[in-house]
């Protein structure tokens, strides 16, 4: 089977036993992550130490080590745990290890049914130990200075770490181990100590060893490699062992976790280390904790490199795809091989809407608070119905909503309903709305439906967007029937024009025309529409949000006379898709519209799932609260107002270059054209195919235009600049 890496794998070395050794991670991939990723791994891992090494292939690698609380400058165990691995991996073999105190090499070999590692310490050193030093260890231990071996004085040993070597006379003292783990561990920071390595000496061939290890977090270590190699040229370097020699460690045994170790003391040079290593059989939590490491890390890369990826995927990314054909596999596939895929033939041939140069379609780039809100939500997974499937889902939602209402400066008691998109949320308001005129009129729709009801009417703008044509047709107004309502050259109803009104009207308007970005004028339309009875929709998508910046507001003034909205997050607020607002200024109206209570599942007429169209939800609404409490009122406004300044000046650009703007670029929206249809659809295309920027086509009264939004927060003044260079200059080849 192909190895998948980054891998994550825990082995015991010095042992041929996974009940018996050190236990040590080992993470192999093509590069180091980060600092703080390999803290955080380690940590969770829990082991002593973990060793990261990279690349994930060749006689040389580079290695760094951690324990759950620092970096760890070298260790043995881990080393030995690595070597192995290299070896089931890649075979028998001397591998190089480039440590932060030097190289170490690895020499493995397969013995019967496992694999022994031989490590070889960089130059060992060793110095007497201060007395002030030895009196608070032995403090610390609670031992008295009398149980030390004469023969083998205290020393401070080095051999990649440093470690304070004491030497007792009696067995049972170093198998009585019980020390002040806080007062050690001071002792030792202080001190720059790895461990205490603590021996009794059972003769010339055999050394037993306990190892504190409180500075890692660890009580003691069942197995050393590094102090092992230290103690072994301390000895050397002492006059206390003559060389060439050879001698064992048992370790661990206090512990019950035999260790043993083998120590080959050259004459000069580093100390060797051997030993055995064998798997410890992951478990699920570890199997998990890897696969989603694993998807952080290809995501974090993906994220790195959107300035540079085509934001239109090219020939070679799409062709890719075909890897996806492939037929249902009988059995499983590995988890980590499934999000390879996924990663290598999916991340190029993606749209980088999350990139600072994609002007499509009113698309933002997604906060990094609202992306990491959304993965720790992914990580609850929950039904988000009510109270009573999420609490904190139906707590966060309600505050969520509350902001939305104060930021947008909507009727503070309407509804709030989060759902997938402005289409789904349009379909619940609207629905509501055609309940209420009905219930108007004195008809019952929800015990007797439509046959023999009074008729509705609804009124669109002759410019509608289609998600509110689409709502407008499931819901049986046929789009035969709508009622057309005059727009004038910016693409507003025309007040002058408007049809007649009455009790059983549908006013459908909109706070951002999708071409122009305009407003209809609320104020006097939403005044006739009240005194007549009618219903005002207001489609905000987008638009919506130009109320939360001082400067724009003006622009929707009267749109709060409405009866319901609908609004993105994922447009103009950068949340993650999907996620959306409907809202009902009459709380009720949207509640028994859209009711799903059961006689399982019952729950306050606020609750979500009975204010949008889902039963079973995810928390929409998370993203857009994490998105709202992060930027506040101030960057919101910041955010809203700079990208309409952006999208002026790239409507300032683009008439330099000779391009024709035709709207007057109140918001975020240019709409531009060159003379031909042809020319048009050409520079369209030229930009896509550059990979440098991508926007979309469309047509304003009858002629062929394109669109260009500015939405991302990521968008910058240099990307407006670099766009209009590239256009100008893809507009002289055309």
């Amino acid at each position: 089977m192909t190895t998948t890496f980054p891998l994550l794998r825990r082995l015991s070395a010095f042992t041929t036993d996974p009940d018996g050794g050190n236990p040590a991670g080992v993470w192999i991939g093509a590069e180091l992550p980060p600092p703080e990723e390999m803290q955080r791994i380690a940590a969770k891992v829990g082991y002593s130490e973990t060793a990261f090494l990279a690349p994930s292939s060749g006689a040389d690698r580079t290695v760094r080590y951690y324990s759950p609380r620092a970096e760890v400058s070298f260790c043995g165990h881990a080393t030995i745990a690595g070597g192995v691995l290299l070896g089931e991996l890649d075979g028998e073999g001397i591998y190089r290890l480039s440590t932060a105190v030097g190289e170490v090499p690895v020499t493995v070999r397969r013995q019967d049914d496992h694999f022994e590692a031989s490590l070889t310490s960089v130059a060992p050193r060793q110095r007497a130990a201060g007395e002030p030093l030895v009196d608070e260890v032995l403090a610390a231990l609670r031992w008295e200075r009398s149980s030390l071996d004469p023969e083998i004085p205290p020393a401070l040993a080095y051999a990649g770490a440093w470690h304070l070597v004491l030497a007792t006379e009696s067995a049972d003292v170093l198998a009585g181990l019980d020390y002040d783990f806080d007062r050690l561990e001071t002792v030792m920071a202080a001190a720059d100590l790895t461990t205490i390595q603590l021996i009794w000496r059972e003769d010339a061939g055999v050394v037993h060893s306990r190892n504190p290890f409180p500075v890692g977090g660890i009580v003691e270590d069942p197995a050393t490699g590094a102090a092992a190699a230290a103690l072994g040229g301390y000895l050397r370097d002492a006059g206390l062992l003559p060389a060439p020699a050879t001698f064992l460690i048992r370790q661990g045994e206090a512990m019950g976790r035999p260790s043993l170790l083998k120590v080959t003391v050259p004459e000069s040079g580093g100390i060797t280390v051997s030993g055995a290593a064998v798997p410890i059989e992951a478990t699920p939590a570890d199997a998990e904790d890897a696969l989603l490491a694993d998807a952080d890390r290809r995501a974090r890369r993906y994220l790195a490199g959107v300035t540079e990826q085509d934001v239109f995927p090219g020939p070679q990314a799409l062709a890719g795809l075909e890897r996806f054909d492939e037929p249902l596999p009988g059995h499983g596939l590995p988890a980590e091989s499934t999000l390879q895929l996924l990663d290598e033939a999916g991340s190029p041939a993606t749209i980088v809407s999350n990139g600072p140069r994609y002007f499509g379609f009113v698309i933002g780039a997604t906060l990094p608070a609202a992306a990491a809100a959304e993965r720790l939500a992914a990580a609850w997974d929950q039904c988000a119905s009510s109270f009573v499937n999420s609490p904190v889902a139906d707590r966060v939602e309600r505050t969520a909503a509350r902001w939305a209402l104060e930021i947008l400066d909507l009727p503070r008691r309407s509804a709030v309903a989060f759902g997938t998109s402005a289409s789904a949320c349009g379909l619940a308001c609207l629905t509501a709305a055609r309940r209420s005129l009905l219930a108007r009129q004195g008809w019952d729709f929800d015990a007797d439906g439509l046959a023999g009801a009074p008729p509705l009417r609804a009124i669109v703008p002759e410019s509608v967007h289609v998600t509110i044509l689409k709502a407008l047709r499931v819901l049986g107004f046929g789009t035969r029937h709508l009622v057309r309502a005059a727009v004038d050259g910016h693409g507003r109803v025309d007040p002058e024009r408007l049809p007649e009104l009455d009790d059983r009207t549908i006013l459908c308007l909109q706070a951002g025309e999708v071409n122009t970005g305009e407003f209809d004028l609320f104020e006097p339309l939403a005044a006739r529409a009240k005194d007549a009875g009618a219903w005002v929709h207001v489609d905000g998508a987008f638009g919506l949000w130009a109320r939360a910046a001082a400067g724009l507001r003006q622009l929707t003034a009267g749109v709060e006379g409405a009866d319901s909205w609908t609004t993105d997050g994922h447009k103009w607020l950068n949340t993650p898709y999907d996620g959306a607002m409907g809202i009902c200024r009459d709380a009720e109206a949207l509640a028994g519209a859209m009711n799903s209570d059961a006689v399982y599942a019952a729950a306050s007429a606020d609750s979500q799932k009975n204010l949008g169209i889902e039963f079973s939800r995810r928390a929409r609404g998370i993203p857009i609260w994490a998105a709202l409490r992060t930027l506040g009122r101030d960057g919101v406004a910041e955010l809203v107002e700079r990208h309409c300044r952006q999208a002026r000046r790239l409507a300032d650009g683009l008439r330099d270059a000779g391009f024709e703007v035709l709207n007057r670029v109140q918001l975020n929206q240019v709409l531009a054209r060159l003379e031909t249809d042809e020319a048009t659809r050409a520079v369209q295309q030229a930009a896509s195919d550059s990979g440098r920027i991508w926007f979309g086509s469309s047509v304003w009264q009858g002629r062929a235009a394109v669109r260009l939004s500015v939405s991302s927060w990521r968008t910058t003044d240099a990307d407006v600049d670099a766009s209009v260079e590239l256009l100008a200059r893809l507009k002289a080849r055309t």
